[in-house]
């Protein structure tokens, strides 16, 4: 008994942090809001397609609905992977927007360098700028 109301708990602290009422995660993984509830509840044990179905909709592991794997341990985990592809792809992201930069200071410089009296200044200028220099 003690495990069904652990999976129970997981299932609904998973549903809430997902945002979910027990109505739309059950219509998300097809089954009934009644035959949910006895999941979440502890009343019935989750047959393996319907956990399969809710590790899916809650973008976790079968362990961690199972109870084998922490859920603490899963976000913890989660937290610092999402931060570490946030973090590169932020460092990609400026990367690419340093390029972008160069590539619009050249074209500036070649559309309206002339314009300027001191061209050379200029150029070298925004190749500091650009290049972080």
């Amino acid at each position: 008994m003690g495990k069904k109301v652990m999976i129970g708990e997981i299932l609904r602290r998973l549903r809430k942090d997902n945002n979910h009422t027990q109505h739309e995660l059950a219509k998300l993984i097809g089954i009934s809001r009644a035959s949910y509830l006895t999941y979440e509840n502890g009343r019935n044990k989750i047959p393996l397609e319907t956990a399969i179905d809710l590790a899916k909709a809650l973008e976790v592991p079968l362990e961690v609905i199972a109870g084998i794997k922490s859920l603490d341990g899963f976000l913890e985990r989660s937290t610092a992977s999402a931060l570490e592809s946030v973090s590169k792809k932020k460092q990609i992201l400026e990367e690419h927007n340093i390029e972008q930069l160069r590539l619009i200071a050249l074209e500036l410089l070649e559309a309206y360098g002339g314009l300027f009296e001191d061209y050379a200044t200029l150029k070298s200028g925004i190749f500091r700028l650009v290049n972080g220099k």
